[in-house]
C-alpha cells in the first residue's frame, strides 16, 4: 500500500482544518468538501442518526441532484437500509467499502445495487461509520461512476484516518451542542419563559411523524399501542393548534426554532 508525501500533507490539512470547525454545521458541511482534497469522489451524502430510535436522515448532500437527493432520501428511509446496516450489528469499521456494510447478496441482481446505486451513477461506494460510545452517530457515504476506479487500499487507509479524528470531533461538537441546549432551557426556566411544551415522547412522535410513518407503524417503532399513539397526537395537536398531520409538523418546527 503507498501513500504518497503529497497525500500525506493534504490530509494533514485537511485534519487541522476540521478540527478548526466550531460548530456541526459548519462540520457537516467542511468535512464533505473536504475530503475530496484526499480521496476524490463525485458525489456524496452525509446521514445523521439518532440512535435511540434508530432512525438516519439523509441531511445535507454534495453534487446531488436535488431531485435526486429528495429520492435518495426516500428511498434510504423507506427501505430502512441503514437501520438494518447500523442499528442491529454489534460492530462496525470506521470505514470500508459497500461490500462491507450492505449485504448485496447477488451484486448483478440485488435491487439496491443495481435499481437504485448504479441507475444513479453511483458505482462505487465508501463510507464512514462516525462513532462515539458504542453509538453511531452519523454516517458519511461518498460515491464514484462506473468510469472512475474502485477506491484503492491506500484511499481506504486515508479515509480511516481521517474517520477517526472525525469520529472525536462530531462528538465534542455534538456534545457541546447538547450542553449549550441544556444550559439556554435552564435559563428559560430561571427567567419564567415559556418551555417547549413536549414531552420526549411528544418529541419521538414528531420526530418519526416526520418520517412519513402511520400511527401503526409509530407504534410498532416505540412499542406502544396505536391508542396511545393517537392520544400523544391528540395533546400534540391541542397543544399547536394544529388542524392537520401537515401542520402539526409545520407548527411543531416554528416553536422548536424560535427557542
Amino acid at each position: 500500500m503507498y501513500i504518497s508525501l503529497r497525500k500525506l500533507h493534504d490530509f494533514n490539512q485537511v485534519v487541522l482544518r476540521l478540527h478548526q470547525c466550531s460548530s456541526l454545521e459548519s462540520f457537516i458541511t467542511e468535512a464533505m468538501s473536504l475530503i475530496r482534497r484526499v480521496i476524490p469522489y463525485e458525489n456524496g451524502a452525509f446521514f445523521s442518526a439518532e440512535p435511540l430510535l434508530q432512525l438516519y436522515d439523509c441531511s445535507y448532500h454534495l453534487d446531488v441532484a436535488e431531485k435526486l437527493f429528495k429520492y435518495y432520501r426516500e428511498y434510504y428511509q423507506k427501505h430502512g437500509i441503514y437501520r438494518k446496516m447500523v442499528f442491529l450489528r454489534h460492530s462496525l469499521p470506521v470505514a470500508g467499502q459497500a461490500n462491507e456494510f450492505l449485504d448485496f447478496g447477488d451484486r448483478e441482481e440485488n435491487e439496491l445495487r443495481v435499481g437504485f446505486l448504479i441507475a444513479n451513477t453511483m458505482y462505487y461506494l465508501a463510507g464512514v461509520q462516525l462513532m462515539h460510545c458504542g453509538n453511531v452517530l452519523a454516517d458519511i457515504t461518498i460515491h464514484r461512476t462506473q468510469k472512475q476506479h474502485d477506491f484503492d487500499d491506500g484511499e481506504m487507509k486515508l479515509l480511516k484516518m481521517l474517520g477517526e479524528h472525525m469520529q472525536y470531533i462530531f462528538a465534542k461538537l455534538r456534545e457541546e451542542k447538547n450542553a449549550k441546549l441544556v444550559d439556554k432551557d435552564q435559563q428559560a426556566e430561571v427567567s419564567g419563559q415559556t418551555m417547549v411544551p413536549f414531552t420526549a415522547r411528544e418529541a419521538e412522535i414528531l420526530l418519526l411523524l416526520a418520517q412519513g410513518l402511520s400511527n401503526k407503524e409509530i407504534g410498532e417503532r416505540l412499542f406502544i399501542s396505536s391508542e396511545t399513539v393517537k392520544t400523544h397526537l391528540k395533546n400534540l395537536f391541542a397543544k399547536t393548534s394544529a388542524r392537520s398531520r401537515t401542520e402539526l409538523l409545520s407548527h411543531s418546527m416554528k416553536i422548536l426554532s424560535a427557542k
